[in-house]
């Protein structure tokens, strides 16, 4: 989907040897591929929901440089981003006009005795050349039908150019279409896909310390991270929850599916596999989320260099939670086991430490008022540590040093959390405190932290003791 030639193309398998592989699956992986193999793209009948999948996808595509609706604000779109991909040529994407009209026909949905012969749904469609078709989404693929305004009429046109994918059958009911597609696709392709991976990876790298180096930094950072990765992964959570993308575990159940869309991982808000039992169930697991943003948002902020955190983006939809995380290069490639080389993938039970996250963390630790400490393991080993135990870190295939899980940054709120052996003061007691909460996961806001350490220096100053060094905190 990323090539200009195949990029419209959906509902099809890859198959080696008649044996369809996996979605998902890595080359390197596949039993039987070897030099000269012979992998064959089958076209696949078609669904409902892969018609309308495939619709949305060629919709995307036409807008794919259409600035009407990043001038408008639509569907998330900003010039901020599509400027920087078309070198500010936004006028000139005006005249790439394929179709005037795309959008479902009002004779759906499809009668009974046409769905005895595939009919799925029909579209509307009008030309560049004022043409107006009525096409049928069928099992087999798209062709014109007989249809008009007032009159319904399926039955297939003479000729009805019968194509599993509709830019193919629109290409060829329309010389225009034909032109300006092939063009949009060109320009597309060659403007966005590597210009993109440049940005991603070099705005980071921006460290000179001279003003207008900052500035475009900055500048970049908001444009990217800030604002499109936002938007995409928003469309991206979007498209999940109605169904237009496929999961990349499908035999699991619906709440357990996870999903990749344009390079972008998504899951659910649920406790899938007991994670946060202790903690509250699925009410735990619907704030986690929200925490691990904070704490992406906090070690962002402090920025430092060689550390590097997930593009994070929490979507609430249809009263649905789901997160939005880039892909660490390579994760895909091995087992979380074999990646996490600091901190904990099983709540503490088994701690790992390495040098060089300390090494970096500490960097981190007065900004953020964590200090270097030690923790236990199930077997009473004590290891070094200079975050919360759930923290990970993994080092990516591009050799950068990756942070991810970052729930517990923030230490947590004993107000909603009774602990056993634990008083609050007489004065939270008669504010009625602690509150039992429907999760465990409550915490403490870092701007509370950053007052409480500000007041503590005005109390040391006032009294005459002055220190040096920064206070920090170690939060048990």
């Amino acid at each position: 989907m990323d090539r200009e030639d195949t990029c419209h193309r959906t509902c099809f398998s890859l198959q080696l040897d008649g044996n369809v592989l996996d979605n998902f699956a890595e080359l390197k992986s596949i039993e039987g591929l070897q030099e000269g193999s012979l992998l064959k793209v089958v076209e696949e009948p078609y669904t409902v929901r892969e018609a309308r999948i495939h619709v949305r996808h060629i919709r995307d595509l036409l807008k794919s440089l259409d600035p009407s609706d990043a001038y408008n604000g639509v569907d998330c779109n900003s010039l901020s981003f599509l400027s920087i991909f078309t070198d500010g040529d936004l006028g000139g994407m005006v005249h790439l006009k394929c179709l005037k009209v795309l959008t479902m026909s009002g004779w759906n949905p499809p009668p009974g005795n046409r769905k005895m012969h595939g009919d799925l749904m029909y579209l509307y469609i009008v030309t560049v050349e004022e043409r107006h078709v009525s096409v049928t989404a069928s099992t087999r693929g798209f062709y014109l039908n007989q249809s008009t305004t007032y009159t319904f009429n399926p039955k297939p046109a003479n000729p009805s150019f019968l194509s599993h994918s509709l830019v193919e059958l629109l290409s060829q009911i329309s010389p225009a279409f034909k032109k300006n597609f092939t063009s949009l696709q060109k320009k597309r392709c060659t403007a966005g896909q590597h210009r993109r991976s440049i940005m991603l990876w070099t705005v980071s790298e921006l460290r000179m310390p001279t003003p207008p180096a900052l500035v475009m930094r900055s500048t970049y950072r908001g444009r990217w991270v800030h604002s499109d990765f936002a938007a995409a992964a928003t469309r991206g959570a979007m498209a999940v929850i109605d169904g237009n993308v496929m999961a990349i575990n499908p035999g699991e159940e619906t709440r357990m599916q996870m999903f990749i869309w344009n390079n972008i991982f998504f899951s659910l808000g649920f406790d899938v596999r007991d994670h946060y039992r202790e903690l509250g169930g699925d009410a735990a697991a619907h704030a986690a989320p929200t925490n691990d943003l904070n704490g992406v948002r906090a070690y962002g902020a402090v920025d430092v260099e060689g550390l590097y955190t997930l593009g994070t983006v929490v979507v609430d939809y249809r009263g649905y939670r789901v997160t939005a995380q880039s892909i660490i290069p390579g994760i895909l490639e091995r087992e979380q086991e074999q990646s996490v080389i600091y901190g904990s993938i099983d709540f503490g039970k088994t701690v790992v430490s390495h040098d060089k996250y300390l090494e970096l963390l500490d960097k981190t630790s007065r900004p953020l008022k964590v200090q270097q400490h030690n923790v236990l393991n199930e077997k009473d080993e004590s290891v070094e540590l200079c975050s919360s135990v759930e923290c990970k870190g993994i080092i990516g295939n591009d050799g950068r040093h990756y942070i991810l899980d970052l729930l517990r940054t923030f230490p947590p709120d004993l107000n909603f959390l009774p602990v056993e052996g634990e008083e609050l003061s007489a004065e939270s007691q008669r504010q009625g405190f602690p509150r039992q909460h429907r999760h465990r996961l409550a915490c403490l806001r870092q701007e509370l932290i950053e007052a409480f350490v500000e007041h503590r220096w005005a109390l040391r100053c006032f009294s005459g003791d002055f220190c040096v060094r920064s206070t920090k905190i170690q939060f048990k």
